[in-house]
């Protein structure tokens, strides 16, 4: 089977709004109706909650996308870009077929300055969120890298990790460049065998689509990754959204092409969100 991987933008969502909810399971299921049960994980980028009831909202949600996808963990990234209050992102995924053992965050050290990994054995996990680590300052619009460190049916190590990348007060541009740092600190965080997991991050970057810089010499290189106009996947960037138009992929394994990711404007509708969903196949 191959991995499939789904991202969304969900605007805002708090999971507590009917017409959202109803908006996104019609929406979703429509999606499933389009290409099947077919998912690895998903991720849902810009959510604001992680109360009770959102992970209750978003857990169905996420089986309206496919039914396989039991299992989710909403973990805190950072703050939103007007306020101090918390941003998270939701990470759901099929435990028949990717067996997660880590969870975390690569988050933006105010006082220390840079961005450092945080992670927990997936066993550890109470009440299915992963919070930012304690007595730390975080700035206003630093968000960073959520991930689970995941095994396939081979044993294969995956860091699979989502990203809503800061806008208004923070540096986007530099925040993407430095995404190859953050997979490559959020393996070495986990250690063992993941240090050389392969690396698959769906976003919204708030960027074009081009190649992170890394910032050091030996950091992991990424590629990115996003559907184009086109047979094969060789026209123009299809855009996402009217304003800050891509959410696309990246990856490390350079055998993943542009005609790999496919959009999905179901969910790009009233009542759900200004995205469409991305989805990622290898």
């Amino acid at each position: 089977m191959p991995i499939v991987i789904f991202h969304q933008n969900m605007d805002k969502f708090t999971g507590t709004t009917a017409k959202r909810i109803k908006g996104y399971t019609t929406k979703l299921g429509a999606i499933n109706a389009k290409t099947g049960s077919v998912y690895w994980a998903a991720g849902f980028t810009e959510v604001v909650s992680c109360k009770a009831v959102l992970r209750k909202i978003l857990t169905r949600l996420a089986k309206k996308l496919d039914p396989g996808l039991t299992k989710l963990l909403v973990i805190e990234v950072g703050t939103t870009t007007f306020s101090k209050n918390p941003e998270y992102i939701g990470i759901a995924w099929d435990p028949d077929v990717l067996a997660v053992t880590y969870a975390g965050q690569v988050y933006y050290d105010l006082v220390a300055g840079g961005w450092k990994a945080f992670c927990v054995e997936e066993e550890d996990i109470k009440n299915q969120t992963v919070g930012l680590p304690e007595g730390l300052a975080f700035g206003k619009d630093t968000r960073g890298l959520a991930y689970i460190g995941c095994l396939d049916k081979n044993a294969n190590p995956f860091l699979i990790g989502f990203m809503h990348n800061m806008y208004k007060v923070g540096e986007r541009n530099l925040a993407f460049a430095a995404l190859p740092d953050m997979a490559d600190k959020a393996r070495k965080a986990i250690g063992g065998g993941y240090r050389a997991a392969e690396v698959i991050i769906g976003g919204d970057f708030n960027v074009e689509p081009r190649e992170p810089k890394p910032v050091r010499g030996d950091a992991l290189h990424l590629k990115a990754r996003a559907a184009r106009v086109g047979a094969g996947g060789t026209g123009a960037y299809i855009k996402t959204t009217n304003s800050h138009p891509y959410d696309f992929w990246t990856v490390s394994n350079v055998a993943i092409t542009d005609a790999n990711a496919r959009v999905l404007t179901q969910t790009r509708a009233a009542n759900c969100s200004d995205h469409a969903g991305i989805l990622l196949q290898r």
